[in-house]
């Protein structure tokens, strides 16, 4: 799910994705991610971005973590068509792991990117990277990747083809470093 509204100086998202696997002979994989994000528009292409963002992900034993975010970014490129803006701030991270009672939380700073193409007929194409080196837990770097590209076909429906990658170097109870999305959807929106 997906919801969006732009104003004149500043516009807001909302974001819901839950994915379930359950295969023989193996643990059931949910992972849920959410994201609500208002960016304010400032003069000269700069932009103040805030969100506030949640996962859940049962291959890489995290049960909760919430990113709060804020930051100051430019857009090197902006028009009817596409966009390309970099940003940098601070975020924290609180995180509880499934066999810990034991929350965790640190500092981190965030540099991100995001490259997207839209308006080019029925094509569009999305990419976000933002990487966080940890400022209170030593050496630690986290990296979220998000590649989207979307195709309109007749009345208003879409496919869209998706890859999601996390990385944490240090991760907690000895889980997986890294996790992967591949997914495809089949879709309609509503204008």
């Amino acid at each position: 799910i997906n919801l969006g509204y732009t104003a004149k100086r500043w516009f807001a998202t909302a974001m819901y994705k839950q994915i379930q696997s359950i295969q023989d002979d193996s643990e059931p994989i949910r992972r849920i991610d959410t994201d609500l994000s208002y960016v304010h528009l400032l003069p000269e292409d700069f932009f103040v971005p805030l969100s506030v963002t949640t996962l859940s992900n049962t291959e890489q034993d995290i049960q909760l973590r919430i990113i709060s975010k804020a930051g100051y970014g430019k857009y090197i490129l902006r028009d009817n068509k596409k966009y390309w803006g970099v940003a940098s701030g601070l975020s924290f991270n609180h995180e509880r792991y499934f066999n810990s009672s034991e929350a965790f939380k640190s500092l981190e700073l965030f540099l991100g990117t995001d490259f997207n193409l839209y308006d080019l007929g029925d094509f569009s194409i999305q990419s976000k990277v933002t990487v966080f080196p940890s400022i209170t837990e030593s050496k630690r770097v986290r990296t979220d990747f998000n590649l989207d590209t979307k195709y309109d076909l007749p009345l208003d429906f879409f496919i869209k083809l998706s890859f999601v990658y996390n990385y944490d170097n240090k991760p907690k109870n000895g889980a997986a470093k890294d996790d992967y999305v591949f997914q495809t959807t089949f879709g309609w929106k509503l204008d």
